[in-house]
């Protein structure tokens, strides 16, 4: 920030619920290209659950003197809208095919960073191991959150972040160094009880604030929140302000 590091200039995709198109912390910061991947519709792209809302906030919500700003506040964030639909009207699902449709239009609209602040405890299949290859074939730097469940390893996809190509649990996958994993910290920089720990992916995996984060809320004004969820997005952010003051770094 002392050295005008905002973020300005990179495009962050978030693969999530979508985006409060009308909140004011995103004025001017919404991808032209945001879209709902499910029905092919930017006109959907409106979230309804809130969770894309606050993930989207902790990146790129506008430092405009009100609520809060994001890590990155002059990113632009390419709003992906990929729960399944009436899903979030309970809770929020998402589909491999789906999730692999919305990082392939990510890296084919731009994105330097894709952030995923979801998960699975199983592994991909080869739809979106497929997609999860062409981004880190692209030099796009993917931003997993490592999962809630207090387990000692990280969830899918974040569990692959330090492969480098084998078989077994990698399946070949190569994360090329372009991958992180991440859990929850809290204010004292004590990993939070909820975060699941780095086990096998210790080197591909960081941690960030994640315990009473405040961010965007649905319908104005901001929320406190608690989750990897929300870890992720920091470290997606300051990517994002890495990526603009240092241009030339892979």
């Amino acid at each position: 920030y002392n050295n005008n590091g905002t973020g300005i200039g990179i495009t962050v995709a978030v693969v999530d619920t979508g985006i409060d198109v009308s909140n004011a912390e995103f004025t001017g910061a919404i991808a032209g290209a945001s879209t709902d991947i499910v029905t092919n519709n930017a006109n959907f792209v409106q979230d309804v659950n809130g969770h894309g809302t606050a993930v989207s906030g902790v990146i790129g919500a506008r430092k405009n003197d009100a609520g809060t700003h994001g890590v990155a506040y002059n990113s632009t964030i390419l709003a992906i809208r990929t729960d399944t639909i009436g899903s979030c009207f309970t809770s929020c699902s998402f589909t491999e095919n789906n999730i692999a449709a919305a990082m392939n239009f990510a890296v084919a609209n731009g994105a330097r960073v894709i952030n995923l602040s979801l998960g699975s405890a199983s592994a991909p299949g080869s739809a979106l191991q497929a997609a999860l290859q062409n981004a880190v074939n692209n030099n796009v730097a993917v931003v997993v959150a490592a999962g809630n469940s207090g387990g000692a390893q990280a969830l899918f996809l974040a569990r692959l972040a330090n492969c480098t190509g084998q078989a077994g649990l990698c399946n070949l996958f190569n994360a090329q160094g372009k991958m992180i994993a991440v859990g929850a910290t809290d204010q004292s920089n004590t990993i939070a009880s909820f975060s699941n720990r780095a086990g096998d992916t210790d080197t591909g995996y960081l941690v960030a604030p994640g315990v009473n984060i405040v961010t965007t809320r649905l319908g104005g004004g901001t929320r406190t929140v608690d989750g990897t969820s929300f870890s992720a997005p920091h470290v997606a952010g300051a990517l994002a302000v890495v990526m603009q003051r240092f241009p030339t770094l892979t």
